[in-house]
């Protein structure tokens, strides 16, 4: 559990660094992860979802996904990782 929240908390820093930079409120963004565990208790693959405005740019999206990936704290551990963006309606 520690591992996913200082993961999550990494994420979220580079995120909002992003949203920032590039002139967004920082307002209506939610993340959330999703492990996948195998029979040691370890994880295999943790999927961050990420919940962004309805007006979060189209065009800023992958670059967006790219920019989390560069998290520190994700660099360090050795399971398989995704990305997924949830829009609000």
């Amino acid at each position: 559990e520690m591992f996913m929240a200082s993961f999550l908390a990494c994420q979220a820093v580079f995120a909002m660094s992003f949203v920032e930079k590039n002139g967004m409120k920082k307002e209506n963004f939610s993340f959330r992860a999703e492990p996948i565990f195998d029979d040691k208790g370890l994880i295999t693959k943790m999927t961050t979802i990420v919940k962004i405005p309805a007006d979060f740019p189209q065009e800023k999206e992958a670059h967006f996904i790219n920019v989390l990936k560069t998290c520190k704290v994700g660099k360090h551990l050795t399971f398989e990782k995704e990305i997924l963006l949830e829009r609000s309606l």
